[in-house]
């Protein structure tokens, strides 16, 4: 298996993301800030496409496969503690661009 269960997306992995959305001097208008908000972006895709890939190997069946994608999601999609509105803008436009990579990932799975 390429991950243990558990340990596909973690709390700590994505407090990595926010905290450096939060020290970082975040404007959309720049290539750099809009670099850190395409790979939070691509880091939690990699990650839903490692469940899959294993999943397809079958080394997760469906049920642990879907609630490894449910713990996922309930991390990248919980409302990130900032102060400034701004970034909690940009952290959500993120997370909602992410709904539906879970949604598809949720459907190829159940689907096959």
């Amino acid at each position: 298996m390429s991950t243990q269960p558990g340990e596909y997306y973690t709390p700590e992995r994505w407090q990595n993301w926010l905290t450096r959305v939060e020290e970082e001097d975040v404007d959309p208008e720049d290539d750099d800030s809009a670099q850190l908000l395409w790979n939070m972006q691509d880091d939690t895709a990699i990650a839903v496409a490692k469940i899959i890939t294993d999943h397809d190997d079958g080394e997760l069946d469906e049920d642990d496969a879907l609630s490894e994608l449910e713990d996922m999601r309930e991390i990248v999609l919980a409302e990130p503690d900032f102060d400034d509105e701004e970034r909690l803008m940009l952290v959500d436009s993120v997370q909602t661009s992410l709904v539906c990579v879970f949604y598809a990932a949720e459907e190829y799975i159940v689907g096959g």
